[in-house]
């Protein structure tokens, strides 16, 4: 029967427009309420859309209940993720489906067995100070792992403003490197000691994606002597040395991380 594709269809839409309004991206409100209304008349799921749907009759409402309950990107796409997975995993029993359906059904299994949402991502962005070899290393050995390196200034502004254009090239990534190369330099008010430190926009970058993707789909690749905030402590670092021993460091982490990463690339 048809039903039940359709149901899975209205579903991932639903979670979908939810994840983006969740994370202050575009979201249609139309579309969240005719695909609400819809999956509101349906029998089969009677009692068991989550609660915060059943009183949400708009986006407007939503974002209320999410803003104001859960306060990073992070934990809201988590509380989402979970709280759909159920019905997901139900109208997707093995059943054969089609385009992002059946992609989704199996992120679906994924996350019900506790795989983060990153996994099975090929995007890595790249954040990179003043350093044009160190970026160009990085980003070559990233494509050499047959993943894609995300590098916000060979973008096409498009007319918006730079947080814009980072945030919408950092929305897919499921990983993110970030080089702490000495571009700068500072010291404690009083001090005439200068130490060298990364720029500010990459140390401000590197706690956005910690928030958003989690510590554990983050390394930071840290050039010798280079001063790091206090704050980030227990933040992966792996040292950017010149005999590349960086490399495998930093595929290993991807792939514990749940990239999909051949280790024998490294070697080529």
């Amino acid at each position: 029967m048809n039903a039940q594709p359709n149901i899975l269809g209205d579903l991932t839409t639903l979670r979908e427009v939810l994840i983006a309004r969740a994370v202050n991206k575009y979201a249609s409100d139309n579309t969240y309420q005719a695909v609400r209304d819809r999956l509101l008349s349906e029998a089969s799921l009677k009692g068991e859309l989550p609660a915060f749907v059943l009183e949400s009759p708009s986006l407007k409402k939503f974002w209320r209940f999410i803003s104001t309950t859960l306060h990073t990107y992070s934990e809201r796409r988590e509380f989402l993720d979970k709280s759909f997975s159920p019905l997901l995993l139900k109208f997707a029993p093995g059943a054969p489906l089609h385009g992002s359906q059946r992609d989704y059904a199996g992120q679906a299994r994924q996350r019900a067995g506790g795989v983060g949402q990153q996994e099975g991502k090929r995007e890595v962005f790249v954040v990179h100070g003043h350093d044009a070899a160190a970026k160009e290393s990085v980003a070559r050995f990233i494509e050499r792992l047959k993943l894609e390196p995300i590098i916000l200034h060979e973008y096409a502004d498009q007319g918006r403003t730079i947080i814009e254009k980072f945030l919408e090239c950092s929305s897919a990534v499921g990983y993110a490197v970030v080089l702490l190369t000495p571009d700068d330099t500072g010291a404690v008010v009083g001090s005439v000691e200068l130490r060298p430190r990364a720029r500010q926009n990459v140390i401000l970058e590197l706690g956005y994606f910690i928030g958003v993707l989690g510590r554990r789909h983050v390394c930071a690749l840290k050039a010798p002597g280079v001063e790091v905030p206090s704050d980030l402590d227990g933040v992966l670092y792996v040292e950017l040395d010149a005999a590349g021993g960086w490399k495998i460091r930093l595929a290993k982490e991807m792939k514990a991380a749940g990239l999909d990463v051949d280790l024998n690339l490294v070697f080529q």
